[in-house]
């Protein structure tokens, strides 16, 4: 879309200049509660850092390569974590976490160590492929 173009009437806050959609989260639900979850990770800018598409099959770059071996470490790390199905595409990845929390300690606040082993996965993500935005 150029400046020439009618600009929508919109109320939503801006990104980056880019409207946002609407959440598709549930308000009330603990995304560090015990579940699976589908999880996207996407590259910054929607760059092709993982690899690229030849002839309908995916070929993984170097850093593709790191992509999916970080995906098997996540449980090493983790020990609430389990992981499931995964693919590693041009320039996302998606994947199926299972978070199994046993809850010690701090039993009166369970969210408080919940949400640190979340952002200690973001943490890593972010540090071990500094390329990529969740």
């Amino acid at each position: 879309m150029n400046n020439d173009d009618p600009q929508p009437q919109n109320n939503k806050p801006k990104y980056k200049g880019k409207y946002r959609i609407d959440s598709t989260r549930l308000p009330a639900w603990s995304y560090a509660s015990n579940a699976g979850y589908f999880i996207t990770i996407c590259t910054d800018g929607k760059k092709c850092f993982f690899g690229e598409i030849v002839q309908g099959e995916m070929q993984r770059s170097p850093i593709g390569e790191i992509a999916h071996k970080l995906w098997y470490e996540i449980p090493n790390h983790f020990s609430n974590c389990q992981i499931d199905s995964f693919c590693v595409m041009p320039n996302h990845i998606h994947g199926i976490w299972l978070i199994n929390q046993i809850l010690e300690g701090d039993a009166m606040n369970p969210r408080t160590q919940e949400e640190d082993a979340m952002n200690r996965v973001f943490f890593l993500i972010h540090h071990r492929i500094p390329y990529l935005r969740v």
